[in-house]
């Protein structure tokens, strides 16, 4: 985001407990070459860790050297992948068994772990979303050990199911309330983060892992949120706003017009379309969600998160990469 600046100058700021994301939300699963996709997201990883001169641990890297010396890199590794939707019901109840058990079935000869992502559904979609979320875990099998909720009734239902079938809780990108328009970047300031600023103060103790976007300068987190929960940053594009595209998808290549009460035929996993503002900013309406390209670099995003805490990066391969 504009208005970024480099928080720390100590090359040893970086933290030893990270790890790398590929997010394949609302990507179309039966057309992906997943080999494809992690060897170019790794490509790009690797490219923003030597630029920011970010020197990789063996806990970060399994393959890894116990003893490197000081100025050796080793190459980052995708250790999650993330499944299902943020934003889109209809998204997320199409994933079919085929696709779900050819992604455990990739994640598991790579002791890959996975995240299903739930969106945040209308009331006459809850059940079927849930209903859906349930047999995936049993199509995705031990290859799947997160669930990750994105509004507070979702998490009641996950906190539930998850207490018998030891499945960790991730609190989704929608929790964390953010100043999230580039077009003002005067605004983008310093975020905080805490149990209430979440609606989380009665829920914050089920949660292993929370998710925000760069939409800070720096964040600074609250004592009410656990030492121990892994705080997650989505990149290079940040969520500016969940919206409706399905009919600029449609009208992109209409067969007939646009009704919106008929069937969803995903026209919107293969149409694009990018804003820019006068100030300069840029916008991707894609899905159901309007993101916007990160300004800073990955070496600059982690130094803008607190130090001493396991951090995730969840990468975000572009519109093409994933072929919606």
């Amino acid at each position: 985001m504009q208005n970024y600046t480099n928080q720390f100058t100590d090359p040893e700021y970086f933290p030893q407990d990270i790890s790398f994301t590929c997010n394949l939300c609302d990507a179309r699963l039966s057309a992906l070459d997943l080999d494809a996709v992690t060897a170019s997201v790794l490509s790009k990883l690797n490219a923003e860790c030597m630029d920011g001169g970010m020197q990789m641990s063996k806990a970060q890297n399994p393959g890894a050297q116990e003893h490197r010396p000081r100025n050796e890199f080793d190459t980052p590794a995708i250790t999650r992948i993330y499944l299902g939707s943020y934003y889109c019901e209809q998204s997320f109840l199409a994933i079919t068994d085929d696709s779900a058990r050819g992604i455990a079935d990739y994640c598991s000869k790579r002791d890959i772990a996975i995240t299903l992502v739930m969106p945040s559904p209308l009331e006459f979609t809850r059940e079927a979303v849930y209903r859906k979320a349930e047999h995936l875990a049993q199509e995705l099998g031990s290859t799947l050990d997160e669930i990750c909720v994105n509004d507070i009734g979702t998490l009641g239902r996950a906190i539930e199911a998850c207490a018998s079938s030891g499945l960790r809780i991730v609190a989704g990108r929608l929790f964390f309330k953010q100043q999230r328009d580039p077009r003002t970047p005067e605004a983008i300031m310093a975020s905080y983060m805490s149990a209430a600023s979440l609606d989380l103060e009665q829920e914050i103790g089920a949660i292993s892992c929370i998710e925000a976007d760069l939409a800070f300068t720096q964040l600074y987190l609250d004592k009410s949120i656990p030492a121990g929960c892994t705080l997650a940053l989505h990149y290079p594009f940040s969520l500016v706003s969940r919206m409706r595209v399905c009919q600029f998808a449609h009208d992109s290549h209409p067969a007939s017009p646009f009704t919106a009460a008929a069937p969803c035929r995903f026209e919107c996993r293969s149409e694009m379309m990018e804003y820019r503002a006068p100030e300069g900013a840029r916008f991707y309406k894609a899905g159901k969600s309007i993101v916007a390209p990160t300004d800073a670099t990955l070496s600059d995003a982690i130094r803008a998160l607190p130090p001493g805490r396991p951090i995730r990066i969840i990468w975000q391969p572009s519109f093409e990469e994933v072929t919606r």
